[in-house]
């Protein structure tokens, strides 16, 4: 399968394109070569997806089976994206659980939770899939994911609602966590490599096709017990305290 995604040395992406090389796929990446480094098999496509036209043009002038967008973030590069990849069987776009901000109905949140956005990024995120179902009414080829909190190599576990990492410094030392609130806050984290196998699976699958999944580990944590991996439906697990001295 030739497969293009526009990025590719994400935090997630980097992991999605070393899964299809080894799944002996042929992939070509699109993005401006400011970051990282692609494995030797990645055939590179250099340019700036905000030059439109240039992309647009770029991508109508090659011929590809799939395509992944990882760095979509409005609506203006989903309709950009619907322009250039008219050709394609199957186009799945990085979303985000952001667009369901934080105020649930009911848990776990499924994918017909209504939405209620609180920053521009989940916002922003949500006008987009909006272009692409439209897009699907109208035979374009287009799946959702919308991961939960990734990590990895280039993006550690967040703590709460901080990208801050010395809460991990304070466990090696067995120093006390600091701690918003009262610690409840629910968090899903998702390695990359898991995030990976979740693409992946999606594609070349009909059934897919108009679909949004929510990508998210069954297991869950919060700030007042130890992660737990939970194996039956939420919210049932093991509930565990931080030691905490």
């Amino acid at each position: 399968m030739r497969v293009l995604v526009v990025g590719g040395t994400g935090n997630i992406s980097t992991s999605i394109v070393q899964l299809m090389l080894d799944k002996g796929h042929d992939v070509t990446c699109f993005n401006r070569g400011q970051r990282g480094k692609l494995p030797d098999r990645v055939r590179t496509i250099q340019g700036d997806r905000k030059d439109r036209k240039a992309f647009e043009q770029a991508m109508q002038n090659e011929r590809f089976d799939a395509a992944i967008d990882m760095i979509c973030f409005d609506a203006e590069d989903a309709a950009c994206i619907v322009r250039a990849f008219r050709g394609v069987k199957h186009f799945l776009q990085c979303s985000t659980v952001w667009t369901f901000s934080v105020n649930y109905d009911w848990l776990p949140v499924t994918e017909d939770q209504p939405m209620r956005l609180t920053i521009d990024y989940g916002r922003n995120k949500k006008a987009a899939d909006e272009v692409y179902l439209q897009a699907y009414d109208d035979d374009f080829p287009v799946t959702i994911v919308k991961p939960s909190t990734t990590y990895g190599p280039q993006m550690g576990v967040i703590r709460q609602i901080a990208r801050d990492f010395s809460w991990l410094d304070r466990i090696r030392k067995s120093k006390p966590i600091l701690v918003c609130g009262d610690g409840k806050a629910v968090h899903q984290f998702l390695h990359i490599d898991d995030a990976a196998k979740g693409f992946f699976g999606l594609l070349e699958k009909e059934a897919a096709l108009g679909q949004t999944y929510n990508l998210v580990n069954r297991g869950f944590i919060n700030w007042e017990l130890k992660p737990c991996r939970d194996e039956g439906p939420w919210p049932r697990g093991r509930a565990c305290r931080y030691p905490v001295t």
